[in-house]
């Protein structure tokens, strides 16, 4: 079959660089096939994987390790080419991709290989939620509670469409390594995790039974249900405020593209 998906790097600098791309480029195969039958849908689709240059720290709106962008619905999809452009790899045809998935370096340099797993699997379910559910109104959704969870400092692991890409992360992992190995290096990463955001992504990842399914839509609507007010309120809230902080402006741009889409 041919696949549409492709892999891409920053140009090869050194020959330690060079032999980490050929890891990382294995690891997404073998990610991709574990998928099973899902893995069909995503190698017909025009999805570029990228690992990047930039670390997680660099952009503020590369907070994490990972992000999805889609072409054309995306509000960053701009933002991502900018940063692309900013990189010693330009690439020349981004626009024939309708899915992007951009890694940080901290992927890309890392040697744990389960570490990678997690993070690769859980970015390319998000592509999957997109194409299984191509609602826009969703999706808008969704990014208003992201932004207002951020601005709340609540945790954004508990948002439907997080959990699901976490528990297909941890059963892609579960068909890759052994299942006790896995259990262990979820347990470990509790233990060492520094921060409490950190830890509590491993225990959320450790609660999760990857033996029962999860309907991640009924759980965005559910959780809209739940926020809408307290959303709005804060919306009002900022809209009088003369200076806005960027995660701010963003919050309020999220609702805004929201109100278009779906009121």
């Amino acid at each position: 079959m041919k696949t549409c998906f492709e892999i891409k790097f920053f140009p090869c600098i050194n020959s330690d660089v060079e032999a980490k791309n050929e890891l990382n480029e294995e690891i997404v195969h073998g990610i991709i096939n574990h998928f099973n039958e899902e893995s069909q849908v995503i190698k017909k689709q025009k999805l570029l994987i990228y690992f990047g240059f930039f670390s997680s720290c660099n952009w503020f709106r590369l907070k994490s390790l990972g992000t999805v962008k889609v072409r054309g619905i995306d509000e960053y999809w701009e933002f991502i080419k900018e940063v692309i452009n900013h990189e010693p790899n330009k690439i020349d045809n981004l626009e024939n991709f309708k899915y992007l998935v951009y890694l940080s370096s901290d992927i890309r340099k890392c040697d744990d290989k389960k570490y990678k797993v997690f993070t690769i699997a859980h970015e390319l379910q998000h592509v999957l939620q997109f194409i299984e559910y191509p609602s826009t109104c969703l999706r808008k959704k969704h990014s208003v509670l992201l932004w207002y969870f951020d601005l709340n400092t609540l945790p954004r692991h508990k948002l439907p469409m997080e959990h699901d890409a976490i528990r297909k992360a941890k059963l892609i992992n579960y068909r890759m390594f052994a299942k006790k190995d896995v259990d262990s290096y979820i347990e470990e990463n509790i233990n060492k995790s520094m921060r409490d955001d950190e830890k509590f992504v491993w225990e959320i990842t450790k609660s999760i039974n990857v033996d029962f399914g999860y309907d991640w839509k009924n759980g965005v609507i559910e959780f809209w249900r739940r926020y809408k007010t307290d959303i709005e309120k804060k919306v009002k809230r900022l809209s009088e405020k003369v200076e806005l902080k960027e995660n701010e402006r963003a919050f309020l741009n999220a609702y805004n593209n929201y109100l278009k889409e779906c009121e």
